[in-house]
Order: structure tokens, then C-alpha cells, then sequence
């Protein structure tokens, strides 16, 4: 495995950092709504072309454990780099981000709460919540990583499923 979730975790979280802020200078609204879309995309694919390197670099031959802990070290790596962009994004370069953030939010709860039927009182709970939290503050930055370790973790796990050797498998399930 060597340093290869670590090289190409970098460059994932490097990556998606180039297209955050490409997306933000393009519409900050845009960058707002769907940013996470193409950082999500970029993490599977450098997810994968590690998982396929170490698996090349073992004579083609990889365990589900060897490519889960690939793929998820990948990820974990790439999210704490975009986790911190995106702590100095928000609070130190752009702080009217958070603004516009808030507002989006309270016209989705808005719609939303017009469907689910809250009352005044909760619905008014609720958009104090949104008004006064900001949702990358430190507290909030150290929680990203871990936050997104289920769904990575899920990710990695379905590449390693289908990028081990059938043989490993089968070598398992005799053990």
C-alpha cells in the first residue's frame, strides 16, 4: 500500500479545491447548492485508481481489507483537506458566505416546514437554529472528518468488494 492513499489523497483534496473555487468565482449560489456533487466524484475516482495501483503493485492481487483501507485512507485524507478549505473559505476569506448559506437554508426550511405541518412556535425554534449557528466553525470543522467517515467508509467498502481477488474471498470464507 505504501504512501499511495496519502499521495493521492492530497491530490483529491487538492483537486477538489481547484473546482470549489472555480465553482465559486463561476456562481456562489452554485457553489453553495453543488459543490459537494463533484467533490464526492473526485473522491471515488482517486478512491478507486488507488485501490487499482496497490492491487497492480501486488502482482494483481488485492484483499478486501487491503483495498478498504486504500480507498478509505483516500478519502478521510481528502476530506480533511477540503474540510479545512473550507473552515478558511467560510470564516476568514469569505465571511458573507455564511450569510447566504443561512438564508438558503431558511428558504428550504420555509418550503419544508409548510409540508410537514410544524407549528408557528416550532417552526420559529427551528429558524433560530439556523440564524444563529454557523456550521463551520471549528467545532463543526473537527466533526467534518468524522461526520463523512460512514459514507467514505461505505464507499470504500463497495470498491473493495469489487476490486478484490475473487480467490481472497474465496480464501476467507474457508478459513
Amino acid at each position: 500500500m505504501g504512501n499511495l492513499p496519502v499521495k493521492y489523497g492530497l491530490w483529491a483534496g487538492i483537486i477538489s479545491i481547484i473546482v470549489s473555487v472555480i465553482l465559486y468565482f463561476l456562481d456562489r449560489a452554485v457553489y453553495l447548492s453543488f459543490n459537494v456533487i463533484p467533490q464526492y466524484i473526485i473522491q471515488i475516482y482517486f478512491m478507486v485508481y488507488v485501490v487499482s495501483l496497490v492491487k497492480r503493485n501486488n502482482n494483481d492481487f488485492i484483499t478486501f481489507n487491503e483495498a478498504f483501507k486504500s480507498g478509505w485512507l483516500t478519502f478521510i485524507l481528502s476530506t480533511t483537506i477540503i474540510a479545512l478549505y473550507t473552515y478558511l473559505l467560510f470564516n476568514h476569506l469569505d465571511t458573507s458566505l455564511n450569510d447566504q448559506l443561512k438564508l438558503m437554508q431558511e428558504d428550504a426550511f420555509a418550503t419544508a416546514s409548510k409540508w410537514i405541518k410544524l407549528t408557528e412556535e416550532q417552526r420559529e425554534l427551528q429558524l433560530d437554529l439556523i440564524r444563529n449557528s454557523n456550521p463551520y466553525d471549528l467545532k463543526s470543522l473537527a466533526a467534518l472528518p468524522v461526520t463523512y467517515m460512514f459514507p467514505g467508509a461505505i464507499i470504500a467498502a463497495i470498491i473493495a468488494l469489487i476490486k478484490r481477488n475473487a480467490a481472497a474471498a474465496s480464501n476467507i470464507t474457508q478459513e
